[in-house]
């Protein structure tokens, strides 16, 4: 088992003691009770990196609340609690109110470190929000592998201000889902591996190539920011970096590249209007490209080109609307695309190729493709022991479980037609969404300020473990199972990534 999915688990257990022990870490800091507290990982790229976020929002304070984990584990050595003591001053600084030690309840060399780490703090550090808990190893037959398992030595105690001279709110990073970032739509294995060949490009050539745009293009950008560049406006970037130069190449290479960045297509005789119906070069699966901007009655093109045919916008303000849209496009994707391959430790936080970056992109340039054998195997490995998802599937069985053990025949459906019985599956996700909000503790993105719908949860990641083969891909729901989670496949991507040191 990874550090990685070790802190998770134990990041959500504290959560959880902390949610149900409110009086002892909020009333005496003078605040109220009754706060929402969740686990994730930091949502920012800003060193130092805290291996866990706990944040506490409550609808009467106008600030939330974000404690930073940081967990240390056995094979660290008892040097590594010396270390956490030294980033758990630095979270502070960082801007976090508090910060959370997590050791081992003793090494082979020390009997109680926790208490020493605790003894060292009270002497030097007295005034300083810094928690100190101690653990045995987790059972991993439990939904919650930590829970009974932790035992608090040192409770922070909790400000809104951060208390070190110099702390910025602003570096504070937000936090995010436990797991990897991705999104429906997006997050395609080949973006993944497309984006990484982009990287190696720019890192060993210090031009970008030559994007030749259309005239309406050019001429709408200067219509709408005179001193912009076009190319930088319509990809969204900004400066020569490596994460900005990658992004350039990903977006006019593969998503708005040369053939489909026309709206349209007139008839001369008639001179009506046509969309543009060409695909991005980003395949959604094997062999099917993923549209972009057209395909749809709702999409972009398909839209404009209503309005010209029915004369209601002139061309000029046809490619005024498109390149606008495309910017905030570029944008969008470029959220998701780029935080994905850094959680998933493809890329580093200045966009270089990481060991299992590089490793990914030359198995996968061997077949021109990421679904040969060893790449995909990479991307799962990746996906499992850096992006969390080896938790997500964990937290879906245990919780499928709980709830089929007393009833196989949950969120079943009967067809009164045919007498067929169907498997519910848009109210299983809705249960799991609850379950791992309310009892584990979990922050789910849409989770926090804005329940939304649960019955839609789960839309991005479930979609990510098919293209991975992670779950089936044609049957993912079985009834008296709920997911169906190809454990033996799950099992080889994480015993590859520790075979090769990745």
């Amino acid at each position: 088992m990874s550090h990685d999915l070790h802190a998770t688990w134990a990041c959500a257990e504290i959560a959880n003691i902390i949610r149900h022990n409110q009086p002892s870490y909020f009333a005496n800091s003078g605040y109220p009770t009754g706060w929402t507290i969740g686990s994730g990982r930091e949502g920012g790229r800003l060193w130092p990196l805290a291996d866990g976020v706990i944040s506490s929002y409550h609808s009467s304070v106008t600030d939330d609340l974000h404690i930073a984990v940081e967990f240390k584990r056995t094979n660290e050595g008892l040097h590594g609690t010396l270390t956490a003591l030294g980033q758990s001053l630095a979270y502070l600084h960082k801007g976090y109110h508090a910060s959370i030690i997590v050791i081992p309840e003793k090494y082979t060399s020390h009997s109680s470190p926790a208490n020493h780490i605790k003894d060292v703090l009270d002497l030097t550090a007295n005034t300083m929000p810094v928690g100190v808990y101690g653990y045995k190893e987790p059972d991993l037959t439990k939904l919650n592998p930590f829970e009974n398992q932790i035992t608090c030595y040192r409770q922070p105690q909790l400000s809104l201000s951060p208390l070190v001279t110099g702390a910025s709110v602003g570096s504070r990073p937000k936090s995010s889902t436990l797991w990897a970032h991705v999104r429906e739509g997006m997050s395609y294995p080949d973006v993944f591996y497309k984006y990484c060949k982009e990287v190696k490009f720019v890192t060993s050539y210090p031009k970008n190539r030559n994007f030749q745009l259309l005239p309406e293009l050019i001429a709408a950008v200067n219509r709408i920011m005179p001193t912009a560049d076009p190319i930088k406006f319509l990809s969204y970037t900004k400066d020569d970096s490596i994460l900005d130069r990658t992004w350039l190449h990903v977006w006019f290479n593969y998503y708005f590249h040369k053939n489909l960045r026309p709206i349209f297509t007139k008839d001369p005789h008639t001179g009506l209007y046509a969309v543009n119906a060409k695909a991005s070069l980003i395949k959604q699966n094997k062999s099917e490209f993923a549209n972009f901007l057209s395909g749809r009655r709702d999409s972009l093109k398909e839209k404009i080109v209503e309005k010209l045919n029915k004369g209601s916008i002139t061309e000029d303000e046809a490619w005024e609307e498109y390149v606008r849209t495309v910017r905030n496009q570029a944008h969008s994707y470029r959220e998701v695309i780029d935080s994905g391959l850094y959680h998933l430790n493809l890329i580093d936080s200045e966009g270089n190729l990481t060991k299992v970056g590089y490793k990914f992109v030359d198995e996968a340039d061997k077949e021109s493709s990421v679904y040969s054998n060893t790449a995909i195997q990479i991307l799962r490995g990746a996906a499992l022991v850096y992006g969390n998802f080896s938790a997500f599937l964990h937290y879906v069985y245990q919780l499928s479980e709980e709830v089929f053990s007393e009833e196989a025949m949950y969120f079943a459906s009967m067809n009164r037609k045919n007498g067929t019985i169907k498997f519910d599956n848009v109210g299983f996700k809705a249960y799991l969404y609850e379950k791992m909000k309310d009892d584990l503790s979990l922050i789910l993105t849409s989770s926090i300020r804005s329940p939304g719908n649960p019955r839609n949860a789960f839309q991005a990641e479930i979609p990510f473990l098919k293209y991975l083969g992670l779950i089936d891909e044609g049957t993912p729901f079985r009834l008296g199972t709920g997911l169906l989670i190809n454990w033996p496949v799950v099992q080889e991507s994480i015993e590859y990534m520790n075979a090769n040191n990745l």
